[in-house]
C-alpha cells in the first residue's frame, strides 16, 4: 500500500507539473496578445492590483468552465476503464480467486480532482498575472514588452544551411531567438516521448519475465499433501490417468545437520542447518541416477547431496556457489526432534530431480525411499505433472483428497493469473502516459498555432522582400521539423537511460536488456506526425 500511494503521488505530481505548464502557456499566450489592451488600461489609470485582478478573473472563469467538465470525463474516463479491465479479467482466474472491479463514485477522489485543478490553474495564472502587471503604459501599447535586443549575433551551423537552404537557415536562427516561446512544447514533448519509452519498456520487461519464470517450470501441476498417511500414494495414483506425460511422487522430510562444513564460497554460514531431504519411490528414484550414471546397489543407501545454489552477490548479479565443503564419501551427522544418525555421502552434483530444476536458491539431499523409512518421517508430499489436461486433473485432485490438507499449484491458471494482473497494471500505465500526451499535444497545438497567429507582421516583411509561398512553407516545415528533433533526442535518450534503471532495479538475471527499439520508433512517428 506505501508503494502504492508513492507511485500515486509521482503520477498526480507529473500531471499538475505539465498540466501547469500548459495552462501556463496558454495564459503566457493570452496575455500577449492582450498586452496592448493591459497597456490601454493602464494609461486610463488601471493599476498594477486591478490588471493581476483580471488576469485572475479570467482564470477563475476557465476554472469554473473546465474543472466540472475535466471531472465529468475524468468519471467517463474511469467507467469505460472498469469496462476494459474486467473483459481483460473476466473467466481468466482460478475459481473462487477471480477479481472484478466496480464502478462508484469517491466524494474525495472528486473533491482532491477539485483542489488540485484550482491550485494548477491558479500557479499558472499567477506568473502572467505578474508579467501583465509589470509591463509599462508605452511598452504595452507600442507592443515593444517581448521584444529584447542581443547583440550577439545568432548563428546556424554551415551544415543546417547545406543542407536545408536558406529557410533552414532562418527556421534555425527563429527558434535560437525564441527560445521561451518553444520551450514549453519543447519540454511537453519530451515528458511525453520519455515517459512513453520508460513505461512500455517497463510493461515489456516484466511481461518477458513473466513468460521466463512460467517457461522454466517442467512440470503444469503441482500438488503439496501435508501429513500425508498410507493411504496418501494409492488415491495419487487412482486420480493419475492418461492425460499424464510425466508425474513424481516425492516424499518430504526436513532434518538438521549437525556438523555442518560451510564452504568458503558461501556468505553468512552458520553453525547448524536445517535442510530438505527429498525421497524418490523406486521408479522415479532409478530414473534420477540413471541421469547421473549411478547404480541403484551402490548408491541406495547413501544420499545424494544436491548444493549448488543461486546467490547473489555485492553488485546484485546471481552467481552459482557451493553452499557446503562436504566431499564424497564424508558421514554427515542429522538431529530429527530427539533423534541423532548418520548418513554417507555416495554422491554430490547440481542436477536435481523432476520437479525441482527452478528450485536453485536452497540445498537438497535425495535418497531412496529404502533410507526414508530406516531414519525419516515424510512431513509432506509433493506430487509433480506434466499433463495435458492440468484443469481436469486439478478438479480430480481436490476430489480425491478433500480429507487432507492440501495445496495445488496449477501452473496454466497462474499464468494466465499473472500476465491479466500486469495487463491490469498495463492499461493503468498506458492511461497514464495517454493523460500525459493529450497534454502535451494541447501544448503543441496552443504554441504552434499562436505563434503562428503573433508572428504575421514578421512573416508579412518576410513576403515583402522577395520570399515565395513555397519557401515561407518550408521555413515553417522545417522550424517545426527541428523542433521536433530536439524534442526527440532528449526525450529518447532520457527515456532509454530510464529504461534501462528499470531493468536494472528490476532484473533478476534471467532477461537481457532490450533497447526499446518499438517505443522509440512509435514516439518519433507520432511526435513528427503531430508536429
Amino acid at each position: 500500500v506505501g508503494g502504492l500511494g508513492v507511485i500515486v503521488i509521482v503520477v498526480i505530481g507529473i500531471i499538475v507539473f505539465t498540466s501547469v505548464f500548459c495552462i501556463k502557456n496558454s495564459f503566457d499566450i493570452s496575455i500577449t496578445e492582450k498586452i496592448k489592451q493591459y497597456g490601454m488600461l493602464r494609461s486610463i489609470g488601471a493599476t498594477k492590483k486591478q490588471i493581476k485582478r483580471n488576469v485572475f478573473y479570467e482564470a477563475t472563469i476557465l476554472g469554473i468552465i473546465g474543472i466540472p467538465f475535466g471531472i465529468a470525463l475524468g468519471f467517463l474516463a474511469s467507467f469505460i476503464l472498469v469496462i476494459v479491465s474486467n473483459y481483460f479479467l473476466g473467466g481468466e482466474f482460478i475459481s473462487g480467486s477471480g477479481i472484478k472491479l466496480e464502478f462508484s463514485f469517491s466524494l474525495v477522489a472528486t473533491l482532491i480532482a477539485i483542489v488540485l485543478g484550482i491550485v494548477t490553474v491558479y500557479l499558472s495564472a499567477f506568473r502572467s498575472a505578474k508579467r501583465a502587471a509589470k509591463v509599462s503604459p508605452i511598452e504595452s501599447i507600442r507592443n515593444s514588452a517581448n521584444i529584447k535586443i542581443n547583440s550577439k549575433k545568432i548563428k546556424s551551423p554551415k551544415v543546417i544551411k547545406k543542407i536545408f537552404g536558406i529557410g533552414g537557415d532562418i527556421s534555425y536562427k527563429n527558434l535560437k531567438r525564441n527560445k521561451k516561446k518553444y520551450r514549453t512544447t519543447v519540454i511537453s514533448i519530451i515528458v511525453s516521448v520519455f515517459t512513453f519509452i520508460a513505461l512500455s519498456s517497463f510493461m515489456d520487461i516484466i511481461f518477458r519475465s513473466v513468460k521466463e519464470d512460467f517457461k522454466t517450470t517442467e512440470y503444469n501441476l503441482g500438488v503439496y499433501i501435508f501429513n500425508p498417511d498410507n493411504k496418501t500414494r494409492t488415491i495419487v495414483n487412482n486420480v493419475l490417468d492418461g492425460s499424464v506425460k510425466e508425474a513424481s511422487y516425492v516424499m518430504n522430510s526436513l532434518v538438521r545437520i549437525d556438523n555442518i562444513k560451510n564452504s568458503s564460497e558461501y556468505e553468512g554460514a552458520i553453525d547448524y542447518y536445517d535442510i530438505n531431504v527429498l525421497a524418490l519411490n523406486e521408479k522415479d528414484y532409478k530414473d534420477y541416477i540413471k541421469t547421473l550414471n549411478l547404480k541403484y546397489e551402490n548408491i541406495k543407501n547413501d544420499i545424494i547431496l544436491v548444493d549448488t545454489i543461486r546467490v547473489q552477490s555485492g553488485d546484485n548479479k546471481n552467481k552459482m556457489v557451493r553452499r557446503f565443503d562436504y566431499k564424497k564419501g564424508d558421514v554427515v551427522e542429522f538431529s530429527l526432534e530427539n533423534k541423532k544418525f548418520d548418513m554417507k555421502i555416495g554422491y554430490i552434483t547440481s542436477s536435481r530431480p523432476f520437479g525441482y530444476y527452478t528450485y536453485d536458491t536452497e540445498p537438497y539431499i535425495v535418497i531412496s525411499e529404502d533410507l526414508l523409512n530406516k531414519h525419516l518421517e515424510v512431513g509432506l508430499v509433493k506430487v509433480v505433472v506434466n499433463t495435458t489436461n492440468p484443469n481436469k486433473l486439478q478438479d480430480d485432485f481436490e476430489k480425491a483428497l478433500t480429507n487432507y490438507e492440501t495445496e495445488i499449484y496449477n501452473v496454466n491458471q497462474n499464468y494466465k493469473m499473472v500476465n491479466n494482473l500486469y495487463t491490469l497494471v498495463a492499461i493503468f500505465m498506458y492511461g497514464f502516459i495517454i493523460v500525459i500526451s493529450l497534454i502535451g499535444i494541447t501544448n503543441i497545438f496552443n504554441t504552434i498555432t499562436t505563434n503562428m497567429e503573433l508572428r504575421k507582421q514578421e512573416f508579412a516583411m518576410l513576403k515583402s522582400v522577395g520570399m515565395t509561398t513555397k519557401e515561407f512553407n518550408r521555413m515553417i516545415r522545417l522550424e517545426s521539423l527541428f523542433m521536433g528533433f530536439k524534442s526527440l533526442l532528449y526525450g529518447i535518450v532520457i527515456g532509454v537511460s530510464l529504461s534501462y534503471l528499470v531493468f536494472r532495479l528490476i532484473d533478476q538475471d534471467i532477461l537481457t536488456y532490450h533497447l526499446p527499439i518499438k517505443g522509440i520508433i512509435i514516439s518519433i512517428i507520432v511526435v513528427l506526425l503531430l508536429i
